[in-house]
């Protein structure tokens, strides 16, 4: 079982978690990834052996909500990515990053 969450403030940086588990539940692998901030997580990919996340421009804007505004903004200047990992990496510099044009 994979699975996979999101915090929206992190002192480094790893927004992203991610966790294996093996046929008893035991948890086998652990992961905090590095993103480019608090965004909106609200899918992956998962392959036989490969785990796929997505690094998209829609922003978390803790100011928005004091205002009563929205706290999702979406960022028309920054770039879209994805990275891709093998489900069993420990190593964040193993994940291959593809930048692609802004899109959600």
């Amino acid at each position: 079982m994979i699975t996979f969450g999101y915090t929206l403030f992190d002192e480094n940086d790893s927004y992203l978690k991610y966790s294996l588990f093996d046929k008893e539940n035991k948890l086998i692998n652990y992961m905090d990834i590095p993103i480019r901030g608090p965004v909106m997580i609200h899918d992956i990919a998962i392959t036989g052996n490969n785990v796929i996340f997505n690094d998209l421009p829609l922003q978390f804007n803790l100011n928005n909500a004091a205002l009563g505004k929205n706290v999702f903004v979406y960022n028309k200047k920054m770039s879209s990515r994805y990275g891709i990992m093998d489900k069993y990496n420990k190593d964040k510099s193993q994940i291959q990053w593809f930048d692609l044009p802004n899109h959600y």
